[in-house]
């Protein structure tokens, strides 16, 4: 049931209470005094805490980026870019975003080529300077012409490996496109899988975790979660360092577990939201989950952020701040993009935020509210922070400060996170483009 019809329902079991009420009861005296409402206020008092000079890591040009933000943690230090963006080249990827169906993977850089999945999953291969190398249509042959949108690809262990709403996980010879072999699961995959140590994992909409073995796509294990699943599109990506698999699932579960084994050594409800917030209903780990030292941090779209000690899954923190993709933790500070469409810096330590800039919200403001921006990012890169909206808009920012530095046109509007590697920033757009910025 969606969140309209819950408040539908819920409206109109009210009205029928009180029409009830008010045919047996007497004329009542209407009290003087202020009224105060009983619905809770989107609006709260937020603790901040002193802003400070941004330590940023150096610079370091990235040779591949082989998950979403870089690495199989989500999370790579500060990828070298430069100060003057201009768009060097863009590329057809197949379809765009529509009305049955959106673009939902990430650009990925390896093995010399940049490899895109299209709203219909359709892969392809590009050398670095744009020029196609090859297709794959990932339908699959008992498919009737319905619309799947879902999915994302991921690099690893000389594989692309793609994730489809299908429900499909198919491993693809990234030279040639030829496809080595195909798992299917029960239920669409919203997200795009993970890829290390020889196994492939991959989380489906039946919030059931499982891992592939990288050489024949054979079931190696299998973790469900145990609450229902939320949510429209799934929840995010698993993310891993070393033995440590930080699985994400739509019930609001975030599990802590082996990557060989699968076996759990903790779990964590990332639940609630804001208030006066429709979306507090849905309590799908929207975000990927981003692994840095020895936290890890996740946040649902109803408007919770946690980090937790990645060992133990203890909580060392909880913020009313909702997010739709990954945070970017670095140094002392956490950046993201809430889902209140602000940019905010937040101390990594307890979560108290340093400062909050707002970003373009609703395309069209007012009573009817037709279509909301997304933003993608943020990424540190260059020295600044990088936000890709699909209002059409690549907008730097001061990472101490909050300032903002500039913007640059993406035609199409941003579809995915960026990809930067060897100071190029690869960026889908919402009408089916790849564009290379430097």
């Amino acid at each position: 049931m969606t969140t309209s019809r819950v408040h539908y329902k819920t409206l109109t079991l009210a009205i029928a209470a009180s029409l009830a009420l008010a045919a047996c009861a007497k004329k009542e005296e209407i009290l003087q005094g202020e009224r105060l409402s009983l619905r809770g206020e989107a609006e709260e008092v937020v603790e901040v805490a002193e802003v400070t000079q941004l330590a940023a890591p150096t610079q370091q040009n990235y040779a591949q980026w082989t998950h979403k933000n870089g690495s199989t943690a989500h999370r790579v230090a500060h990828p070298a870019l430069g100060t003057a963006l201009t768009r060097a080249w863009s590329a057809n990827i197949g379809s765009g975003n529509g009305k049955k169906a959106r673009i939902t993977s990430d650009p990925i850089v390896a093995a010399g080529r940049v490899f895109t999945m299209d709203s219909n999953s359709q892969v392809r291969a590009f050398s670095t300077s744009g020029t196609p190398v090859w297709v794959k249509d990932l339908t699959p042959p008992w498919d009737k012409g319905g619309a799947a949108s879902g999915g994302g690809i991921a690099y690893g262990n000389g594989l692309i490996v793609a994730t489809t709403g299908f429900g499909e996980v198919i491993a693809i010879d990234p030279a040639s496109g030829a496809i080595k072999w195909r798992h299917k699961t029960d239920a669409s995959i919203s997200a795009a899988p993970l890829v290390i140590d020889g196994l492939i994992i991959a989380v489906n909409l039946n919030n059931k975790a499982i891992a592939l073995d990288v050489a024949n796509g054979r079931i190696q294990w299998e973790i469900r979660s145990g609450g229902p699943a939320t949510g429209l599109s799934g929840a995010g990506a698993p993310a891993a360092v070393g033995e440590f698999l930080a699985l994400p699932f739509s019930s609001g579960e975030l599990v802590g577990a082996n990557v060989k084994t699968g076996a759990r050594t903790w779990s964590a409800a990332v639940s609630g939201g804001g208030k006066g917030n429709a979306r507090g209903f849905v309590g799908a780990i929207s975000s990927d989950p981003v692994i840095t030292g020895d936290t890890v941090y996740a946040a649902n779209q109803a408007g919770r952020l946690i980090s937790a000690n990645r060992e133990t899954g203890e909580r060392n923190w909880t913020v009313n701040e909702g997010s739709y993709g990954p945070v970017w933790a670095t140094g002392d500070s956490l950046f993201l993009v809430t889902d209140q469409f602000q940019l905010k810096r937040l101390r990594a330590a307890d979560g108290l935020e340093m400062w909050a800039v707002p970003l373009p919200g609703y395309l069209k403001d007012g009573k009817r509210r037709r279509e909301a921006n997304v933003h993608y990012g943020p990424v540190l890169a260059g020295n600044r922070l990088v936000v890709a909206g699909s209002d059409g808009q690549i907008r730097s920012f001061n990472a101490s400060t909050g300032a903002a530095l500039g913007n640059v046109q993406i035609p199409g509007g941003a579809a995915s996170q960026p990809a930067i590697v060897s100071g190029t920033m690869y960026i889908l757009s919402g009408n089916g483009q790849l564009h290379a910025f430097k």
